[in-house]
Parts: structure tokens; sequence; C-alpha cells
């Protein structure tokens, strides 16, 4: 992604006229001292895209009606909420495709931002706190009076340099160093607004110690704005990115790897924890070495089950969600129709699903409940794609309502008649076809 961005030149569509294409392009020329806007605001201003009768400081006023207003179905259409809720990148760009290996050709997987984006409530929480002293500008003497008496930044030190690991809306993750040893961490950085689900997120890692494919948990500091959560740096990449990379991709190192996972997920489930989000994204290497470790990572939808208690709050991601999961959103949103709250996104397939009631418990609980065999179901997905390099049920799109998702995926019938399957073996695909069976009348694991 970094070279494409470096290197390539955006794929503009057809149907944008001239101007807005020159507009587009300007704005993204590489070089940052001829991009338009280097001048300043009025640089941007004067480009012909906005024409000559726009009228700046009414729109500074808001005295401009909105020339698009969003369209929405119902109060529980979220096509149109902003990435902050989604938490996801897409998974299927609409930018040119980057020169790869046929066994992935047709599928970008994009990694998260790693940029620390205005809008993040870590960021958020610190200008607020500086903003109290009435300074137009945080005053960096308050800055290091606040970071001096963090236990934190007592014992660890950020690394400015590429040292951004991802981010989401109330996180970032970042590089660490231990001041005393100079070791090296990942440290996830949460806003005490998340403290509840923080505390849970961080319990569930704990349970999960002791296994070798699921992150170390180091220690955890907080002080009087944010939690920080430090665990061992995984500098492999993601699961997807170092298959992409490599000469070759055999049916045995698929073997191999889902061996790992599969004994990670056992580990959780016999300590009656459920991950509820395994996705390629969630699965790193612990180093660029071709032997080195899978690790699962991100227990922030992971929960801890009561025995002969089904889950039934629904999560996930959509692409690697099991139809059960995805049978009980559909439930509470008849349920719950005057208190549900959705994540969605219009942009993409890869769909966080975060529907949470007002109360997680019902008398009908069972009837729409899942357990922890949800998560075989996304290694299954994962499997599906690892070995033939396509995503399935990837024509579901986020328009669609929960049932019509629903059917999708119980209904289709996997096709393993193309040419990338051709050379995998049956017990592969028998493998394949038992993780992404559903049962419909039976919601628990055989």
């Amino acid at each position: 992604m970094r070279s494409r961005i470096i290197k390539n030149q955006p794929l503009i569509p057809n149907h944008i006229s001239k101007v807005a294409k020159d507009f587009i392009l300007k704005l993204l020329i590489k070089n940052p001292k001829r991009r338009l806007g280097a001048k300043g605001l009025e640089d941007v201003k004067r480009h012909p895209f906005f024409g000559s009768d726009m009228d700046w400081d009414a729109i500074a006023q808001k005295r401009v009606p909105a020339p698009i207003k969003p369209k929405i179905k119902d109060e529980m259409d979220t096509s149109n909420f902003a990435d902050e809720f989604t938490r996801l990148p897409l998974t299927d760009s609409p930018g040119l495709a980057p020169p790869t290996e046929s066994l992935f050709r047709g599928y970008s997987f994009i990694s998260p931002t790693v940029l620390f984006g205005p809008e993040n409530a870590v960021n958020e929480d610190l200008y607020n706190l500086l903003r109290l002293t009435n300074h137009q500008r945080p005053d960096p003497s308050q800055l290091h009076r606040l970071i001096k008496t963090s236990p934190f930044f007592q014992n660890y030190e950020l690394i400015d340099r590429e040292g951004f690991l991802g981010e989401g809306s109330y996180s970032i993750c970042r590089r660490c160093r231990n001041r005393r040893t100079q070791e090296e961490f990942a440290v996830k950085i949460v806003s005490l607004r998340q403290e509840v689900d923080t505390q849970n997120e961080i319990e569930l890692l704990r349970l999960c110690q002791g296994h070798a494919n699921i992150v170390k948990l180091h220690e955890v500091f907080t002080d009087e704005l944010h939690t920080y959560i430090i665990m061992e740096l995984l500098t492999g990449g993601e699961l997807f990115y170092r298959i992409r990379t490599q000469a070759s991709f055999s049916e045995k190192e698929a073997s191999q790897l889902m061996k790992k996972l599969v004994s990670a997920v056992n580990f959780m489930h016999s300590n009656d924890l459920c991950h509820r989000d395994l996705k390629p994204e969630n699965l790193l290497f612990s180093s660029p070495h071709p032997n080195a470790e899978i690790k699962i990572i991100d227990f922030g939808f992971a929960k801890k089950r009561t025995k002969h208690q089904p889950m039934t709050t629904p999560c996930g991601t959509l692409l690697y969600t099991a139809p059960e999961v995805l049978r009980a959103a559909t439930s509470f949103r008849d349920s719950h129709s005057s208190s549900l709250s959705t994540s969605s996104s219009s942009s993409s397939t890869s769909t966080t699903i975060a529907l949470v009631p007002s109360t997680t418990t019902n008398s009908n609980s069972a009837a729409y409940g899942y357990d922890e065999s949800c998560d075989l179901w996304s290694l299954g997905v994962i499997l599906y794609t690892m070995l033939s390099g396509e995503v399935p049920f990837n024509s579901i799109t986020t328009h669609r309502t929960a049932e019509e998702i629903v059917e999708d995926i119980t209904r289709s019938k996997l096709s393993y008649d193309s040419p990338a399957w051709k050379n995998v073996s049956q017990a592969a695909k028998d493998l394949v076809k038992g993780l992404l069976d559903f049962l419909k009348d039976n919601l628990r694991a055989q």
C-alpha cells in the first residue's frame, strides 16, 4: 500500500469532469511543494472547480444549503455513518490492483491507517485537557508536566519515526521503548472514555496468556487520560501480506498456519473465551523470519462465556462473520427496534457489526444466541481465501438487510471448480467445507 501511494498515479473514473479531475490530481501531487494548497488555503479556493461565484463567507457561516442530503430508509439505516464507527478498512480496493502473484489477483487487502487523525479520541482528550488553560495552542511546558506525571511515560518512550502501528476511534497503537532496558514493545493507548471495554479486553487477554500463538501482554498503565496496554511487538506483518510476498504458497504451508490458529482458538475456547473477530487483520507474525510464529491479536470483541448461556450480541467483520451471528442481528433488530445502535459502512464489505441493545438479557435469548463455534466459521473463511485467493460471499453488500445477508450465506453453494482449487487436495476441501457448514436448527458446535 505504501509503495502504491508513493509510486502509482490515482485512477480517476471516466465520468468525472476534466475540471474535477484536474482538482483531484493537483491535490494528489506527490511533491508537497507543488501540491495544490502549498501556497495556502486561497490557492485551493481559486481553483476553477469551485467556480467564480462561490461565497466562502456564507459557507463558513453555514448559510449555504447542503448540495447533497444523505438518503436513509428508516431510523435503523446506518449506511451513511462515518468511518470512525466502522473501525475497519476496505477489503476490495477501487484503485488499480498492484502487481502480485496470480494467487491474489483481484483481491486487495488494505491494512488499517496509521495516521493519528484529529478525530481520534486519544488526541482529542489530550487537546481538551490542555485547552482548559485558555491557551490558543497547547503550552509545551504544561504538556511536559502532564507526560512527566504519567506512569507510562516514566517507564517508556514513544518511538517517533515509523512508530504508528494503527488506530481506532478511541485508541491508537504505537511502538514504544522501555527506558531502562531499551527493549521495544507495542502499546495500545486507549481513551478512558472506553474504560469499561478496555478493562474487559485486558482481563480476557490476561486469561489467554501462555499460548505461543496469542499476543503476549507485558503490562498495563493508566493515567488521568488514557490506559496503556503494553504488548510484545509483532514486526512480521499481517497474514495475507506474508502470503502475497512469498514466491509461492503451498497447501502444506496453509496447513501449518491453520494448525497453529486452531490450537490457539481451542486454547481460548477451553478457557470459555470467544474471540468473535478473527480476520486477516488480526493475525500477525512475530517477525519477518520465514518460521516466525503467527499470533492472534485484538481482543476488543472477545467475550467470556457463561456456561449453557448463548451469546446474543452480534459483532465481528461481515465477510468473516458466521451465519448464526448474523441471524442474532436479525433477531436483535426485531426484538429491540427502539433501543438498537449499529455500526456499518456503505463503502465496504468488511463492515464491523456492533449491534448493542440496551440490555443483553432476554427471556427468548436462546432463540437467537450463538456460541464459540462462530470462531471456527471465521477460520474457514480465512482458510478458503488462503487456498484459493478468493473471498467467499464477496457479493454481499451492506445495503442488504440482515435477513438477506443470512439467506445469502446459508444458501450459497461454494464452488471448488475454479483453477485455483485444481491442486488443492480433497482433504483440504473437506476441511473448508466442514468449517463453513451451518446447521440451521443447531447453533451449538458438535
